[in-house]
């Protein structure tokens, strides 16, 4: 994206595909064989560790179902959320996937008494995009290589590390890294070599015992270890194998996305700083089935410390937890009065999610979302997202449609916004989806703004659809389409309160499918002094906008 203030260039994945990538590569016509996985995995020696543990075939653990459980065996193994990227040196691609085991929930290979899953993350490559061309890239063995091996004890209080999830970043000097995890103790990042696309350390293949030992010893000393100064929990801690940590506790799929060149600026069009380059991180907080959502922070180093709009690190004790710390980006919700005809999807456990920018330079969220409330039918939407003013990150709450990013201004708004009214939904640390039913349980609410007599760049906020009553807050728009918003009080959103009462933000054209036309979105982004966690906050305008067109067009 460019503009006045901002001539960013992002650098995220080629192609991150979420969740179960054997499936979606099918759309994508299958970027390996699938009916040649045993060949190039499964009988190798990383496939053997996957099943099998021990020296001898009498020794050897092999694949144990649980109760309740379907029995599992080496057909159950299952490919998962793909990254693509092309090699530094033009010759071809790398598609970085993770393969889990399949094994139920009280199932695994039984060593020592105890059920454990595998799973590993792999490197394929091809000189191509096209389908079927990916194969293994091999160790000095001749076996596919390994990046990252997880064993994970069913049932373990201990804080693990989980080996999935991959997605590569580079710096501005060409070093390459990969992000990755899964729950457990939280998110890690390690350096790759650009010239082979493995690690590099030279690390391979590890045996069940080395694993087991890290976790049960060095993974939890770290974890427990004595926090920063001003952080509330330890955070950025480094391990040989497993790389520097770069969130804590409950979330996967981390991705990275890098900005350059960014100038910031205050409301009052003072310039904070110029030429930066900034790291974004996002992950999804808890369930993938249960509760997911969107969150992150920024860093001005790729591997972090990530923080919050007001410092907080990337944390998720839990649902809803008090604890609970980062940028809130996106949650569930649904819009209310929509018109109709709509064919407008409310976004339900939004999450596995890339950040990346189109050859346009337009920067979008993809990321998948469930169709009416059914956990288990995932559509991938993409987003666009911009950054505000203080070089944060702002989603458009709309599915993109091809609008341009351009700023504008407020006699533009209100001129196509039907007496001022708009449509707002306010993220909340909290649950956002019905237990059981997974329908969202966050709805927008109609509030009305009002420009000052004196300045049409600035008004006053009121909840409800008429300019009545007192007050809620204030607005200020500025510079090339960024706004600031401050409440009189913290900011509730459905069933509870954000905490916040300062939000920063961009407006910006969007299509409105909630109203099937054109019109104005508002994107912000909390920022109140002594908060440790950031919620996001969105409008939509009740646009009078008339025709098929769109606004910039």
């Amino acid at each position: 994206m460019t503009g006045p203030m901002m001539d960013e260039n992002t650098y995220g994945n080629a192609i991150h595909v979420s969740y179960d990538g054997m499936k979606t590569w099918m759309f994508l016509g299958r970027t390996f064989a699938y009916d040649e996985r045993d060949e190039d995995f499964l009988n190798a020696r990383s496939g053997q560790w996957l099943y099998a543990e021990g020296g001898t075939p009498d020794e050897a653990a092999r694949p144990s179902t649980g109760s309740n459980d379907s029995a599992y065996n080496t057909d159950s193994a299952s490919w998962w959320a793909p990254d693509i990227v092309a090699k530094p040196d033009g010759s071809g691609y790398w598609l970085y996937t993770c393969v889990v085991d399949g094994a139920g929930d009280n199932s695994g290979m039984l060593v020592d008494g105890g059920h454990y899953a595998r799973a590993c993350i792999l490197l394929y490559e091809s000189d191509s995009l096209d389908p079927g061309t990916f194969r293994p890239v091999l160790d000095e063995s001749g076996d596919p290589a390994v990046l990252m091996q997880s064993t994970i004890l069913r049932g373990e209080k201990v804080k693990d590390v989980n080996g999935i999830d991959p997605q590569i970043i580079y710096d501005p000097e060409g070093n390459m890294y990969m992000a990755y995890g899964s729950f457990g103790s939280g998110n890690y990042i390690l350096e790759l070599d650009p010239e082979t696309g493995l690690r590099k350390d030279g690390k391979g293949w590890q045996t069940h015992d080395d694993i087991r030992g890290w976790i049960e010893n060095d993974i939890q000393d770290l974890f427990s270890g004595t926090p920063a100064e001003g952080d509330s929990a330890a955070i950025g801690w480094e391990h040989d194998y497993y790389g520097k940590n770069i969130s804590r506790e409950n979330m996967e799929a981390p991705v990275i996305a890098r900005h350059d060149n960014v100038t910031t600026m205050d409301e009052d069009g003072n310039i904070l700083e110029e030429n930066k380059t900034y790291y974004y991180s996002m992950h999804s907080y808890d369930g993938l089935a249960d509760n997911y959502q969107m969150w992150g922070g920024r860093s001005e180093s790729v591997w972090g410390i990530y923080r919050s709009t007001t410092g907080g690190i990337v944390y998720n004790s839990g649902t809803g937890s008090s604890a609970n710390e980062g940028n809130k980006y996106m949650g569930a919700f649904t819009w209310h009065n929509k018109s109709e005809g709509n064919t407008e999807l409310d976004i339900i456990l939004p999450g596995h999610n890339d950040l990346f920018t189109s050859d346009a330079g337009v920067s979008v969220a993809a990321y998948i979302t469930r169709k009416n409330g059914d956990t288990g039918k995932f559509v991938t939407q993409l987003h666009q997202y911009y950054l505000n003013s203080y070089g944060e990150i702002v989603i458009n709450p709309n599915r993109y449609s091809g609008e341009m990013d351009r700023g504008v201004t407020a006699q533009e708004l209100f001129a196509f916004t039907e007496g001022g009214k708009f449509k707002m939904v306010v993220s909340l640390n909290r649950r956002d989806t019905a237990a059981g039913s997974f329908n969202s349980v966050n709805t927008s609410r109609d509030v009305v703004l009002t420009q000052s007599d004196t300045d049409a760049n600035s008004g006053d906020i009121y909840d409800g659809s008429t300019a009545t009553g007192t007050p809620i807050g204030t607005w200020k728009m500025y510079g090339n389409g960024y706004i600031k918003f401050t409440f009189t009080e913290t900011l509730e959103g459905t069933g509870g309160d954000s905490g916040d009462s300062v939000f920063y933000g961009v407006v910006r054209p969007a299509w409105l499918g909630d109203q099937n036309k054109s019109g104005f979105t508002i994107t912000c982004h909390g920022q109140t002094e002594g908060n440790k966690r950031s919620m996001s906050m969105f409008m939509n305008n009740y646009s009078t906008i008339t025709g098929d067109g769109l606004v910039g067009e």
